[in-house]
């Protein structure tokens, strides 16, 4: 049976507080970022085991009466009746399902880290491309598309313009729309996403609905909270590593959000 005290350098009358500030501190000290040596991989799974034994009350109560001897139950061992029979030795290099997913996690978490930071990247982008002054240009209505939004519902209807962009609107609107009307449209200052779109001699002023900062502006937040927490707070590298996932997820529906306009 492993010492796990002796693997976060504490005493056996260790307190919680003790026992989580020794857990920090040696992932600090062993974090692949941070260490390069080859050991330093195999120390943070024994550390994050460690950790997950004498973090848990219920479990560091169980461990310790096993190596004081004192386990509530200590089944009898009886001799097997075939004299052939021979105990088979402990496999001394069997590694739990956990174990191994620590090690798998351990060896990609460079890449997740990656991931998260990359993710904080757009979000960047997209908070930079929102935030710089927008462009405004002078174009006219070309076409008019009717667009079925379901089975029973009416058709909004879609417009074009000259430039070739489009912009879909409810059928409350669609009427104050016509071909050859001109229209002045906002457009954000890098990616060239349209946000507003407006007809000053009628009064119309619209927003453009199917665009990231329409209606999927819920994604840009959604992105910075996830890359956020991914890239600057650690919580272990099992935390780390489903964030990374979560955030590369999060950034290809954020591209995708983000020309979507470009597709329609």
């Amino acid at each position: 049976m492993r010492d796990y005290y002796s693997i976060l350098g504490l005493r056996t009358t260790a307190k919680d507080s003790e026992i989580k500030s020794a857990f920090r501190k040696l992932v600090l000290r062993y974090h692949p970022d941070k260490n390069d040596s080859p050991e330093a991989a195999s120390l943070i799974v024994e550390i994050n085991e460690a950790y997950e034994i004498l973090g848990d009350p219920k479990k560091r109560t169980v461990y310790d009466q096993q190596i004081s001897g004192q386990a509530t139950f200590q089944p009898t061992q009886q001799r097997h009746r075939d004299p052939a029979y021979r105990k088979r030795a402990p496999n001394p290099n069997f590694k739990s399902k956990r174990q191994e997913m620590l090690e798998m996690m351990t060896s990609y978490h460079p890449i997740t880290l990656l991931m998260s930071r990359v993710a904080f990247a757009l979000f960047l982008f997209i908070a930079l491309d929102f935030l710089l002054p927008s462009n405004t240009e002078q174009e006219v209505i070309t076409k008019i598309a009717a667009v079925k939004t379901g089975r029973y519902q009416a058709s909004n209807k879609k417009f074009f313009t000259n430039r070739g962009t489009g912009f879909e609107v409810t059928n409350e609107f669609s009427n104050q729309f016509t071909i050859g009307m001109p229209v002045e449209i906002t457009y954000s200052s890098i990616v060239h996403v349209p946000i507003y779109l407006e007809n000053k001699p009628s009064g119309i002023f619209l927003k453009v609905p199917t665009s990231i900062y329409g209606t999927f502006i819920f994604m840009p937040v959604i992105l910075m909270i996830t890359s956020a927490l991914g890239s600057f707070y650690k919580r272990g590298i099992e935390f780390d590593f489903n964030i990374g996932i979560t955030n590369c997820l999060l950034t290809i529906f954020s591209l995708l959000f983000l020309f979507i306009h470009k597709m329609l």
